[in-house]
């Protein structure tokens, strides 16, 4: 099996592309931090300001990130998320939150959540629904019970 996606460039052109044939682009800084999978996306959140940064502003990015196995045909895009944040004490990229393992959906959308305190970065996306209900035991006498599925897509 092969998985292809869906791409979208910025003049709004689409077309189909298969999966192994392209690297989604990762800053490096965070590329190490794979641990294996393969990077399905990774969007910016947000920036810090970092005066002992070397970057040329000190501003700092932070990144929302979609991780898969790399084995082909799995029923999901991606099944984990992970959030990495930039410590200003140790001057790194540091994963402040984690989520696996799951089975979600693209897109990824990235915006900004109004809070009473300001506002914040946040995130969304899908995730495969859980069996609707748990089986029901059935009388021997109707025949085998049915499995539990669980519907996905």
């Amino acid at each position: 099996m092969e998985d292809w996606w869906l791409a979208r460039d910025s003049q709004g052109h689409t077309g189909w592309l298969i999966a192994s044939r392209f690297d989604v682009d990762v800053p490096d800084a965070i590329g190490e931090f794979g641990e294996g999978q393969r990077f399905v996306g990774a969007y910016q959140l947000t920036k810090v300001n970092d005066p002992d940064a070397e970057t040329a502003d000190h501003q700092v990015p932070e990144y929302l990130t979609v991780l898969a196995p790399t084995k082909a045909g799995l029923p999901f895009d991606f099944d984990q998320i992970r959030v990495f944040t930039w410590s200003l004490r140790h001057h790194r990229y540091e994963t402040a939150f984690r989520l696996h393992p799951i089975q979600g959906y693209l897109p990824v959308r990235v915006f900004t959540q109004a809070t009473p305190s300001g506002s914040v970065p946040a995130f969304s996306f899908v995730l495969a629904r859980a069996p609707t209900s748990p089986p029901i035991p059935r009388p021997a006498s109707l025949g085998p019970q049915p499995r539990a599925r669980s519907i996905t897509k």
